[in-house]
């Protein structure tokens, strides 16, 4: 381990990894991006991280979605792309932001904003304006509902520009590369504005040992490939990893069947780009989070504990169910029951148990200075499980994130220039 790992995982609770906003974090990763196209996007990495500038005038960003940092060191040398990568890139230690999930981490990726500033804080998002619960990635409501039918809409996840938005208008072209099963999506319109967008079949190599070629869309190869020959900025998302995991487990063969599928599908694209095009290319690799294994069958529903159903605020009459997820767990409590619960969870469950306060002002687990839309959608209370989940409905899923391990929140980070790689 070295020392920069080291610092990363000194500060805060035993166990706990803080989000290193101030420097090494992914949320500064797009402000990078933008000293290298010489656009402002907000705070870059320090400069002590290892990034090519020199004749680069493309960057293409590469998220590999739940491959945190333990598991590219583990696997990378058997994932051709990520060898090229290890060869070529010196890999940088950063934090993930808090919570360690997709769809937070994706806003500050394609904004350049941290959760205390865009207040999207969590998968499932308490809108206190609504008195109801926004499932972020589907965009729809706790219940069903689309939340394009019923209000809500972009400035729900974010109220300014995207990165996107802001190359475009500062002259420099953006395309996005992500699935075609979200390219529509509400969430993916939010965070994508501005962008040029190409849609891939993100192919699932369980099934049967299907390939892209047999399916009905167009290839990640295909997809990314025509991006990069027209973008002068790419992100290219991959969900691959983080979906395989969930449902098999962060050691399994599929998940090792997925990683190999997005990198080979990344690989081609990358070794089509002309020569002289690939010596201005920058290509920046990472993650948003990690993983977790869990089992489905060691869930705690805290709903069920009698001292925090009677303290959960009242919604129609019927006690609200937690906001965030199962490893980052937002408690909406009624007025003066804050201490009680915190108190008698911290005593009974094996878990991080903060108030609002100590997430928003004395760790500053989503950054500086939160704005209204984070102190309100932060739950009275916040607990951090150290292990498995705490969730008020079933899970089947084989590994989890969300949380403040070092497993989750240290993810990856390399930059290299395309002819190097």
């Amino acid at each position: 381990m070295g020392a920069l790992e080291r610092r990363l995982r000194a500060p805060g609770p035993q166990d706990v990894v803080r989000p290193d906003y101030e420097s090494y974090c992914t949320s500064n990763v797009p402000g990078t991006v933008g000293d290298v196209l010489d656009v402002p996007l907000g705070p870059a990495l320090p400069a002590s991280v290892p990034v090519p500038r020199n004749g680069v005038d493309r960057v293409v960003v590469v998220l590999l979605d739940g491959l945190g940092l333990q598991r590219w060191r583990r696997d990378s040398s058997e994932v051709s792309l990520l060898h090229r990568v290890d060869t070529a890139a010196t890999v940088t230690p950063l934090t993930a932001t808090f919570p360690s999930a997709t769809a937070t981490a994706l806003v500050t990726l394609n904004t350049g904003r941290t959760p205390a500033d865009h207040g999207l804080v969590s998968d499932n998002c308490w809108l206190p304006d609504r008195a109801s619960v926004l499932e972020s990635l589907p965009f729809r409501l706790r219940g069903g509902t689309d939340a394009r039918a019923v209000g809500p809409d972009r400035e729900t996840l974010h109220d300014g520009p995207t990165v996107h938005e802001r190359l475009t208008d500062a002259g420099r072209s953006s395309a996005a590369v992500v699935p075609r099963s979200i390219v529509r999506t509400g969430y993916a319109a939010s965070v994508l504005a501005g962008s040029d967008r190409h849609p891939y079949e993100a192919v699932d190599p369980t099934e049967g040992g299907a390939d892209a070629s047999a399916s009905d869309g167009p290839s990640l190869d295909a997809a990314l490939a025509e991006a990069l020959a027209h973008a002068d900025y790419t992100y290219c998302y991959l969900p691959h990893v983080d979906a395989l995991s969930h449902d098999h487990g962060p050691d399994s063969d599929a998940y090792r069947a997925g990683l190999r599928t997005a990198c080979e599908g990344v690989e081609r694209a990358l070794d089509a780009v002309p020569e002289a095009r690939a010596e201005r290319t920058l290509v920046l690799a990472l993650a948003d989070h990690g993983h977790v294994p869990t089992a489905p069958d060691t869930r705690t529903d805290l709903t069920a504990d009698p001292v925090v159903s009677e303290a959960l605020v009242r919604v129609d009459g019927e006690p609200l169910a937690p906001s965030g997820g199962p490893r980052s767990v937002y408690l909406h409590l009624r007025e003066g029951t804050t201490d009680r619960v915190a108190g008698h969870l911290r005593e009974s469950t094996d878990a991080h148990v903060f108030t609002r306060e100590t997430v928003l002002s004395d760790l500053e687990l989503f950054g500086p200075d939160p704005g209204l839309r984070a102190r309100e959608r932060c739950g009275d209370v916040v607990v951090v499980p150290r292990e498995g989940s705490v969730w008020h409905e079933s899970l089947a899923h084989r590994s989890l994130h969300g949380g403040l391990s070092p497993r989750e929140m240290l993810v990856p980070f390399a930059a290299a220039r395309l002819s190097d790689i």
